[in-house]
Formats: structure tokens, C-alpha cells, sequence
């Protein structure tokens, strides 16, 4: 008999479940990818120890520091990319967010947008934190653009804080508080673009 897959959270397109070791190989693939590293923070090269490293970390602290899932297209069942949120703040509540999309094919039709939406839905309604923090490097104009359709507020710009091919470029800090959130999800259930007990925001 065939076990159903975990879908932790499903949106309209797309599932998020947790990493699994299965993972790791298009995790590695993804990151040591150029066209993808700069578009992230990270810089050095990642073989096959150091990412499986990172999988233990990420479920050591898994509920406690840091979540991390895997995103998967529901038509098929793909893998195409990985979203979380780290160094969580409990005190304080408030999380850093990331998120990537690794299969290059499938860029700019809205899969990273609809995987923050359901980032932020257990973020605020499932976690109950106050607050959510994103950076990202000054030409990063998509994710830019999935921030800001997901609420978020470029709040400052650090010149000139990232190294990257050989350049300094600019960091756009984003956040979004859980009051925008909400108020940004009932202003749309108003307009008939969500219903009220819909969960994504996408």
C-alpha cells in the first residue's frame, strides 16, 4: 500500500513538509548552483558532509531555533525548493525568513510567493510570533517582489553590506508584523480574493 506523502501545509499549487535526507542531493545541487549563489548569502562551496551536517543541525533545532521545510509541487510530487524560518526568537517572537526556489525552469511563476504566504500563515497563526524578518541582496528584485506581495515592508538598506561577484552590493532589510498580516488577510477576505478560513496568502 502506498503511504499518502506528509503535507504539513498546502496551499493552491504547492505543499511544505518537512526536509528529509531524500532532500539533501537537490539541496547541494541548488546551493553549489552560480546562478542560484548569487542570489543568496551563502559563498563557499557545499560537498556532501557539509550538507548532511546541516540536516542534522536544522533537526536538532527543529521547534526550537530554526524550521525548515522542503516546498513540493502537488501536481507531481517535485521537490523544487526549500523555505524556513530561522533563529527564532521566542522571548521576543520573531523569526528571520528564507526561501528558495532551486529548479531554475520553474522561476518567476509565483511558487515562491505562494510558499512565503504559507511560511507566514504558521509564522503568525499556528507559531503566534509578532514579527518576521527578511534580508536580501539590493538586485534580488524577485524576492523583493515576493516579500512586498506578501506584506512585507522594506523597513532600511544597508549600503554596500554584501560581496558578491567581486562587487559591494546594498542588503534590503524587510519585515512584517503579525497586525499587518492580519489586517492584510481580512482586507482581501473583504474583497473576495480569500475567504475567511482560507490559509494561504497568495
Amino acid at each position: 500500500m502506498d503511504i499518502p506523502p506528509i503535507r504539513f501545509l498546502t496551499g493552491p499549487r504547492l505543499y511544505l513538509r518537512p526536509v528529509e535526507a531524500s532532500d539533501l542531493g537537490a539541496c547541494q545541487r541548488w546551493v553549489n548552483d552560480p546562478d542560484i549563489r548569487r542570489y543568496i548569502l551563502r559563498a563557499f562551496p557545499v560537498n556532501a558532509a557539509s550538507e548532511a551536517a546541516w540536516f542534522e543541525r536544522s533537526t536538532a533545532d527543529s521547534g526550537d531555533k530554526s524550521v525548515t521545510f522542503s516546498i513540493v509541487l502537488i501536481d507531481g510530487e517535485r521537490h523544487i525548493g526549500t523555505t524556513g524560518l530561522h533563529a527564532i526568537d521566542w522571548f521576543h517572537r520573531r523569526a528571520e525568513s528564507g526561501a528558495l526556489i532551486g529548479e531554475k525552469e520553474l522561476w518567476n511563476r509565483g511558487y515562491g510567493k505562494e510558499a512565503k504566504a504559507l511560511l507566514l500563515r504558521y509564522a503568525f497563526e499556528e507559531l503566534g510570533l509578532h514579527r518576521i524578518d527578511s534580508r536580501v541582496v539590493g538586485y534580488n528584485l524577485r524576492s523583493a517582489r515576493h516579500l512586498e506581495a506578501n506584506g512585507y515592508v522594506l523597513e532600511g538598506r544597508r549600503r554596500l553590506a554584501i560581496y558578491k561577484e567581486g562587487e559591494w552590493h546594498d542588503e534590503l532589510q524587510y519585515g512584517i508584523l503579525a497586525s499587518e498580516y492580519f489586517a492584510r488577510k481580512s482586507a482581501l477576505a473583504l474583497v473576495g480574493q480569500l475567504p475567511e478560513s482560507s490559509a494561504p496568502l497568495d
